[in-house]
């Protein structure tokens, strides 16, 4: 019986062996009879870059790093010894088993192991790992317009062509490449995987054109077409063949390119030049020409001195500096052709009382003959106005039937008297010409005169004319320098003026014009302060407390973008009264100036007048404003915030020199912070009078005098009722004081001291 069970057993046994025999058979013939699947294989050198990128960005146990770290090493040593260029299944498989237990990555049905690994399958794996480790964020597939690199892309500025290893963008960004397939790829449109500004892997290369509009050509010939974008000059050699254009050089094209070849190459050969008399975003007006729709791909190229790519904004409002390239009635592309020094500003005139910009109707009066231009500029006219005769302009006036009207004095130094402006000298006059605008807001009036002579008119509205020449000077200055900058950039080219008459820029006319402050503008004509190759912001301001701040009141960015403007001590320092200017005695008085910050230091300061201070004896030095009924629904409304109670109210943070630059109030509903000393010279203002040092009185206006002060609050209970400020200064305190100019001067020192002391290592410079 045992016998028969053992022979049984091993029967079952052989039959059981034979059927796996079987399997075995059948499936090795399987896999025998299986073929490379067809296809491009993904090479080992793509693996190992986005395995590698795998490796330094994900988080691995230590095992698995060191584990991938070989197989990485092997790969590398695989390829450089060429055994094989494509990466094989089995060493696919070694990978993903020992980076996840997924069966998923598996594909034993399509692939042996000394087969190599499709691209699309490689792809489609390692996207799954890049999403198993969190890293579809950091490695990315992405698409992205190659133009060319290496020797083929020369940065303008430098003159320098790109590294070997990098690529330009048609965006025009700078990538390091990691792979040999990206020197195939250039004029292309590809899918790659991008981490940082490194492109790792070329995934796909589409089909896809890329369109370059308004680049400006440098050079068109037969063999290759040099061009200019984003800052980069590129060279791109055409095949035999593929010559799509007579010679010729600079001017602007649109090129298209389709897979690494130019298709096409449609150059803009209409240009016009003219006068900018307005800009926007969407449109500028020529002089005598019209009005004209900006493209939305347009380019600005400055010509002169560097080649660049501008902006819109670099525009000169005023001047013919530039040659506007046309395509279908719109503007494609500006060319700024030359930089000459711009020596007219054209100002936006507002009506009676600053309120507006906008006037219902001017009438205006020339002491010379003028010349009344209007109508459309396809057929302007002209009229002779005798001197003396008033021409008034209302929305209805007939001359209004076109575009803008101007008047013109027949001499250069004829004056026009606006009867319908009220300025604080009465019926103001200007020189220059006029200019009337038709908007649906209203007329605008635009005033186009020499800045010179701009200058003699902001000087006396800015400074009175009873100060020291050397104080008037520094104003000048001051005022021609602020100004210059708007030339630049204008502040208001949507309406055709660099500025207005207004304290939004420099308030201009609202003085009449005096012999003392024309012999100050004459006297520094053309002079202006630079810090380094820039223009200086030249902000001033009236009066200081004995102390100034810097411009990091409106935003830290700007202390650092405006060293020059700093804080210091406002005051004499040495011996013999006057400002020493050394080393030493400058690191004093920053030091002076940070410690008052610190509230007790400040207070102590703010409440005793100084011997030193230069404007001891101005009224606006020290002054006293007390608020005895504290309106709370005003305070809660301006700053936005609902509460019915304050429980206290303090200056919590202070910028060097003193001035507040975070209040604190606390209420029934919480803590709030008023942050900037405008809003906190706004909230605090609850209407009254503020008592001068002299005992004279001031209405506050619309805000307080400054924000150098320190506030004792009067309580009924817990409850804040009222407060008494004592403060110091007029104005928001960056720059120059005026009044302390105005000591200067008196004391003898002359005009470039006056500016040395407030905008330190700037210099002054003659442009014309």
């Amino acid at each position: 019986m045992k016998t028969r069970l053992r022979i049984l057993m091993k029967l079952m046994l052989i039959l059981l062996l034979a059927v796996c025999f079987l399997i075995l058979m059948k499936r090795d013939t399987r896999v025998f009879r299986m073929k490379q699947p067809e296809g491009e294989g993904i090479t080992v050198e793509d693996a190992v870059i986005l395995m590698q990128a795998l490796k330094e960005n994900a988080v691995f146990n230590d095992t698995v790093s060191e584990n991938l770290g070989k197989w990485l090493d092997q790969q590398k040593i695989s390829y450089a010894e060429k055994e094989y260029e494509k990466l094989l299944y089995g060493d696919y498989i070694d990978l993903v088993r020992m980076l996840t237990d997924d069966h998923e990555f598996e594909m034993e049905e399509k692939y042996r192991e000394d087969f190599y690994l499709l691209k699309e399958d490689w792809y489609q794996s390692y996207d799954r790992l890049l999403a198993l480790y969190g890293l579809k964020d950091r490695i990315k597939l992405t698409e992205i317009s190659v133009l060319s690199g290496g020797d083929k892309i020369r940065e303008e500025e430098t003159g320098e062509t790109l590294e070997e290893d990098k690529v330009l963008s048609a965006d025009g960004k700078i990538y390091r490449c990691t792979s040999d397939a990206f020197g195939e790829c250039y004029f292309s449109v590809i899918r790659a995987y991008i981490c940082g500004d490194v492109l790792l892997t070329v995934r796909e290369k589409t089909k896809k054109e890329i369109t370059l509009a308004n680049v400006w050509i440098l050079e068109a010939g037969e063999n290759q077409i040099q061009f200019f974008v984003n800052g980069f000059e590129v060279f791109y050699a055409q095949e035999q063949g593929e010559a799509l254009m007579d010679p010729q050089r600079e001017c602007v094209a649109d090129l298209i390119f389709d897979s690494g070849r130019l298709t096409r190459l449609e150059s803009r050969e209409e240009k016009m030049s003219g006068t900018l008399l307005r800009l926007s975003d969407r449109e500028l007006e020529l002089k005598d020409k019209g009005t004209f729709e900006i493209e939305e791909s347009c380019k600005v190229y400055q010509l002169y001195e560097e080649l660049r790519e501008a902006d819109l904004t670099e525009l000169k409002v005023g001047y013919d500096f530039a040659d506007y390239v046309m395509d279908d009635g719109k503007i494609c592309a500006v060319l700024i052709v030359r930089k000459e020094n711009m020596e007219s500003i054209r100002v936006a005139i507002m009506n009676s009382n600053f309120q507006s910009l906008y006037h219902e109707w001017i009438q205006l009066t020339a002491d010379c003959e003028t010349e009344l231009v209007y109508g459309s500029y396809e057929d302007r006219k002209s009229k002779r106005i005798p001197a003396g005769e008033e021409i008034t302009v209302d929305l209805e006036s007939d001359y209004l039937n076109g575009d803008r009207v101007e008047l013109i004095p027949s001499a250069g130094s004829g004056k026009i008297k606006i009867a319908s402006v009220e300025r604080n000298q009465g019926t103001p006059v200007y020189r220059g010409r006029m200019e009337i605008v038709k908007t649906t807001d209203g007329l605008l009036l635009i005033n186009e005169l020499l800045l010179e002579e701009y200058l003699y008119s902001v000087v006396p509205s800015e400074m009175p004319a009873s100060y020291p020449a050397e104080a008037l000077k520094a104003q000048a200055v001051c005022a021609r320098t602020y100004a210059y900058r708007y030339l630049n950039h204008p502040g208001l080219p949507d309406i055709g003026a660099h500025v207005d008459d207004s304290v939004n820029y420099q308030v201009y006319n609202n003085i009449a014009e005096n012999v003392n402050s024309t012999r100050a503008v004459k006297d520094t004509t053309g002079m202006l302060l630079y810090y380094g190759g820039e223009t200086v912001n030249t902000y001033y301001y009236s009066t200081s407390c004995g102390f100034g701040t810097d411009a990091g009141i409106w935003g830290e960015e700007n202390r650092e973008k405006f060293p020059y403007l700093s804080s210091r001590h406002i005051a004499q320092t040495d011996a013999d009264g006057q400002e020493s200017g050394t080393g030493d005695e400058i690191r004093k008085q920053d030091f002076a100036s940070q410690q008052m910050t610190r509230e007790e230091t400040f207070r102590d300061y703010i409440l005793s007048v100084h011997d030193s201070d230069y404007e001891k004896e101005e009224p606006w030095y020290r002054w006293k404003y007390e608020v005895k009924e504290l309106d709370t629904e005003k305070i809660a409304e301006r700053t936005q915030e609902s509460f019915h109670k304050i429980y206290d109210i303090s200056v919590t943070k202070r910028r060097e020199g003193g001035v507040a630059d975070v209040l604190t109030l606390e209420t029934d509903q919480g803590t709030f912070e008023v942050t900037g000393e405008y809003n906190i010279r706004y909230i605090l203002n609850n209407g009254g009078s503020i008592v001068r040092q002299d005992g004279t009185e001031m209405e506050t206006g619309k805000i307080l005098p400054s924000a150098y002060f320190v506030i004792d609050v009067v309580k009924n209970k817990e409850n804040v009722i009222g407060y008494t400020i004592f403060g110091g200064g007029y104005g928001h305190g960056v720059g120059m004081s005026q009044n302390a100019a105005k000591t200067m001067g008196n004391r003898g020192m002359d005009h470039e001291e006056i500016l040395a002391f407030f905008y330190p290592d700037c210099s002054l410079k003659k442009i014309y």
